[in-house]
């Protein structure tokens, strides 16, 4: 009985939608006003961000970002409704700065540097209408945000490549362990009847990022340490390796043994196969380095 009463207890302070958006509703009529002018101003921003995440194969991850942080300031509600308030003036000149390396970047069509000033002009509008405790809170979500908008093609063509290529040498190399015949030139795959060609979407490199980003998620999860952290975002890079090796050899074999028609019908679920088993190398990893209970457990 007395466990029942303080659930209950625990239940009655937690905070409710309906008193987050009265708690906005009390906000003074410059307030409101600023936050929907930097909205307006980011929505062109945010609107070619969303064409790309539907249209690029290599940004398609970028549709679970946004969802992703929202989700996260939800769970963080409680922390945020008690964050101390004190505003700090240093967050005009966070705004500041990031309003210009907006334009710039608007100017210049640096879609990707665009997308990463809405965080500085987030800081900044949180240190400056509520203050530094608010945003200790919520600096991860915000952080978060910046795999919404990609990398430049200056660095991602020449990291696409290199995975490619070694996507392509692992592929290859476990295939004739296995004794599938194979001729390997550059990126082409041949076997008898059959010619695949690895390329650049299929390179891994979308999976890596995606998976940096799943394991900075889970290190925040679980309150890792900083030092795990690392350790643990740096095992996404091989694990994305060694599951799109994975994925290339086993849609080798399966047209080795079926044909082509088998390697269509088995190429976009071989996909799937392979983010679970990553993610199940993740989850044991994380048991591995003591991750038991989250941060939102109770």
């Amino acid at each position: 009985m007395e466990n029942v009463v303080r659930k209950n207890e625990e239940n009655d302070t937690r905070v409710t939608l309906r008193e987050v958006l009265r708690a906005i509703g009390r906000w003074n009529w410059a307030s409101k006003l600023f936050v929907l002018s930097l909205v307006i101003l980011y929505l062109p921003v945010i609107r070619e961000s969303a064409e790309l995440w539907f249209t690029d194969d290599s940004r398609a991850q970028g549709v679970f970002i946004f969802p992703i942080s929202i989700a996260l300031l939800w769970l963080l509600r409680d922390s945020i409704a008690e964050a101390r308030k004190s505003p700090k003036p240093v967050g005009l000149v966070l705004i500041g700065v990031g309003l210009l390396i907006e334009a710039v970047s608007w100017h210049l069509r640096i879609k990707c540097l665009g997308e990463w000033t809405l965080i500085p002009v987030i800081a900044g509008t949180v240190l400056i209408t509520h203050g530094s405790d608010l945003w200790r809170v919520i600096r991860f979500p915000i952080w978060f945000l910046l795999f919404a908008g990609g990398l430049p093609s200056q660095l991602v063509d020449p990291l696409n490549q290199w995975l490619q290529m070694q996507s392509t040498n692992g592929a290859v190399l476990l295939a004739q362990i296995v004794g599938i015949p194979v001729i390997q030139m550059g990126n082409i795959i041949s076997i008898p009847g059959h010619t695949l060609e690895v390329a650049n979407v299929c390179s891994g490199f979308q999976k890596t990022e995606a998976f940096i980003a799943f394991a900075l998620l889970y290190a925040y999860f679980y309150r890792m340490r900083i030092g795990k952290t690392a350790l643990f975002t740096l095992a996404a890079f091989p694990i994305a390796l060694v599951a799109n090796i994975v994925r290339i050899a086993g849609l080798v074999a399966v047209t080795d043994l079926f044909g082509n028609r088998a390697f269509e019908m088995a190429h976009d679920p071989a996909e799937v196969v392979v983010v679970v088993i990553a993610f199940v190398l993740f989850v044991w990893l994380g048991r591995k380095m003591g991750c038991e209970k989250t941060r939102f457990s109770r």
